[in-house]
């Protein structure tokens, strides 16, 4: 069951290297490419244009017949949305006609400053699409745990590590993991990817595990600030005990 109440560590180098907001809201009211980069100069100052962006179809038509070439072809389904970054980098908000995601770059700083910078946004958004319901609302946290140099035993730093054949003992070159659950009594579900990255400059030559956990519900809801904030509680709640859930106690060590 989820409870509020429960409080997690707070860790001073948190490992999250993007935590994101996604909301799916179709808007009711034209969304122009002119507008948005208008009101967005306007109410968002501490905004920069980053780029705009467009839908394309990509088409493939082959047949078996001998002889006969394939065709391709693309379709330009038109402006989509457009995205802006904060001036110090650290925030990056994409404004479209199916909704928002709204960015939080490394450093992660805390919830609250987090949670209030998207909601702004989210208010702003809905001003000019006038959406009449969200039909999804995401809380992704993307976390890297950097490991000390020359360790290569990452299950030490997982609860649930992966395993190879219990009839053959062989090194890992690499894995991929992924599982989908759904909260019981209620419209949440929870989807945990792991994965290992292998040394390079941007890990200071170490190996990495990624521990990606994405909180999320498809029931539709209205677009209230009010009924957002108290769904982004739960999904806080939610990516909090995936977490801790994942990880041992060396490895929260790292981030103290």
């Amino acid at each position: 069951m989820i409870n509020l109440a429960e409080t997690f560590e707070h860790f001073p180098q948190a490992p999250a290297i993007e935590a994101v907001f996604d909301i799916k809201a179709r808007a009711t009211v034209e969304l122009t490419e002119e507008r948005l980069l208008e009101s967005a100069q306007q109410h968002l100052p501490a905004y920069e244009f980053l780029d705009s962006q467009r839908e394309i179809k990509h088409e493939v038509r082959f047949s078996t017949a001998k002889g006969e070439e394939i065709q391709q072809g693309l379709q330009d389904l038109g402006w989509k949305g457009m995205r802006f970054r904060s001036a110090d980098r650290g925030y990056i908000v994409n404004i479209h006609r199916d909704g928002m995601t709204f960015s939080r770059l490394s450093p992660y700083q805390d919830w609250e400053r987090f949670q209030e910078e998207g909601l702004r946004l989210w208010a702003f958004s809905t001003d000019l699409s006038k959406p009449e319901t969200i039909s999804r609302i995401g809380v992704r946290f993307i976390n890297q745990i950097i490991l000390p140099q020359g360790e290569v035993n990452f299950e030490r730093y997982m609860t649930s590590p992966p395993s190879p054949p219990e009839n053959m003992s062989m090194p890992f070159l690499g894995f991929m993991h992924q599982g989908i659950f759904q909260v019981p009594e209620s419209p949440y579900s929870v989807m945990i990817t792991k994965t290992i990255q292998s040394p390079s400059p941007t890990t200071n030559n170490r190996f990495a595990l990624i521990l990606d956990i994405d909180a999320f519900t498809n029931m539709p809801r209205p677009t209230t600030t009010a009924g957002l904030e108290a769904c982004l509680k739960d999904m806080r709640w939610l990516k909090n005990k995936a977490f801790f859930g994942s990880i041992t106690e060396k490895a929260k060590e790292l981030f103290r």
